[in-house]
């Protein structure tokens, strides 16, 4: 198989180019499931933060939300 780009020709098998393909599709799938999964994070930080305001004597949202920066890698309070 020949597939001509813009400055080279690359000879490939139809192995390796369905290979490839096969690759390509994983990798895009991956990069919207953790499009998802940061949404769904950025949601779950909002209800805790409206938690915490909502409730401020209750510490069990606090101690989420510590737990949810330090899963992030973030600084914790």
């Amino acid at each position: 198989m020949k597939i001509n780009t813009k400055n080279n020709t690359i000879h490939m098998s139809e192995e390796e180019y369905r290979g490839i393909m096969t690759y390509k599709a994983n990798r895009d799938e991956l990069i919207e499931d953790v499009k998802e999964l940061r949404n769904h994070w950025a949601e779950l930080e909002s209800y805790i933060r409206y938690k915490i305001y909502a409730n401020p004597s209750n510490s069990q949202y606090k101690n989420v939300q510590h737990e949810m920066d330090r899963i992030k890698g973030g600084i914790v309070e």
